[in-house]
């Protein structure tokens, strides 16, 4: 016969064994440790998780605002470029497009006057005194050459704000972040204000129809350390003022933003061609010649390849007419780094002429806003 199964020996407990057994175990001091440490990394993990979710929430938010604000950029590239066209000319009048520089404001450096004998000062008071200035002498100059009653004269209703950067003197070298009252974002705000004050006081006037507002960058206005050529205008402080400067008028018809998207472009006035730039793309040697010498080569290199029947420029703080260019001076003025270089003292001041559709280039002059001390 087969044996039974033997059945395992279970050891006999007393009740007060039992009840201890179902009895939860109180927990060591180590162990007890242990549970607050893991409860502890559980909600600070939670917090964790939260302020991360927070974050990335912020972070689309900006992504958000940062891309309607670049497709707004982009509208503003594709706008129509500048076209001047020839309109129908009243009896005795003749049609005529104002043109006004204005470039190298640098409002936020600080010239003292003992520094050059007295011939110039200058800080963000002074430049605004002297767009103040710049104002009242553009008015001047329209009254002047426009028709008064049956006197024969223009008929302005184009007017053209060509600005060709060096906005503000930026943080770029050493010696401009000890010469300096506002730090570069102050100073492009100002600047700001300073470029609506011109807009606004040409938007006075009922007699212009359209305002043309062309834009070019300095090399004062840049973001690199170095003059980049590929993204020149991508990396200018000058370029996103002009587009904040297109969204303040874009609900305003009678202007009209063309804003470079390299360091130069050209303008349509009638039937010819403006060419645009800020003046640092050539080099002035100290040669006997003067600025005409590189300007004029490199005019004709340019010409090869599109021909412009007029340049306009700034950079060289220094007003200069010629038949088929124009260069700007500034509203700093003259410097010690001016002296340094060796350039004669000019009064600050701004280009403006006038063109013809018919005869081109007439009436250039230079717009004084300092009070100049001495003819020499």
């Amino acid at each position: 016969m087969p044996k039974p199964t033997q059945r395992p020996v279970v050891a006999k407990r007393t009740p007060a064994q039992a009840v201890e057994a179902n009895t939860p175990r109180e927990p060591t001091p180590d162990e007890a440790a242990a549970a607050v440490r893991q409860m502890l990394k559980g909600r600070h993990r939670a917090a964790d998780l939260q302020k991360a979710a927070q974050t990335l929430a912020e972070q689309l938010q900006n992504a958000e605002f940062a891309l309607e604000a670049t497709l707004k950029m982009q509208e503003h590239y594709k706008t129509a470029r500048v076209n001047v066209v020839e309109r129908e000319r009243g009896l005795g009048a003749r049609e005529g497009t104002a043109c006004l520089l204005l470039s190298d404001l640098h409002p936020e450096e600080v010239v003292l006057a003992d520094t050059l004998d007295g011939v110039n000062e200058f800080n963000p008071e002074i430049a605004r005194q002297r767009i103040v200035k710049l104002i009242e002498g553009v008015r001047w100059y329209l009254a002047t050459v426009r028709e008064r009653g049956n006197d024969a004269g223009y008929k302005v209703r184009d007017f053209m704000l060509l600005i060709l950067g060096d906005l503000i003197s930026n943080n770029i070298h050493p010696d401009l972040q000890e010469n300096v009252a506002l730090l570069p974002i102050p100073a492009l705000l100002f600047v700001l204000e300073l470029i609506q004050m011109v807009i606004d006081s040409l938007l006075d006037d009922p007699l212009i129809e359209t305002l043309h507002i062309p834009c070019v960058a300095g090399n004062h206005d840049r973001m690199t350390e170095k003059i980049r050529h590929q993204s020149f205008a991508g990396t200018s402080l000058a370029t996103l003022l002009y587009h904040f400067l297109a969204m303040l008028y874009a609900g305003n018809p009678r202007v009209k933003f063309q804003i470079a998207r390299s360091g130069m472009q050209t303008v349509n006035i009638y039937h010819e061609k403006i060419r645009q730039f800020h003046g640092h793309q050539f080099k002035y040697k100290d040669g006997v010649g003067g600025i005409t010498i590189p300007l004029n080569k490199r005019i004709a290199r340019w010409n090869k390849t599109l021909r412009a029947a007029l340049h306009v420029y700034g950079h060289y703080h220094y007003y200069y007419d010629q038949a088929d260019a124009v260069g700007n001076g500034s509203l700093i003025g003259y410097t010690v780094a001016s002296q340094d270089w060796g350039f004669s003292a000019e009064p600050a001041q701004q280009a403006m002429f006038l063109i013809d559709p018919k005869r081109g280039k007439r009436l250039a002059t230079p717009i004084q806003v300092q009070d100049w001390p001495t003819w020499g």
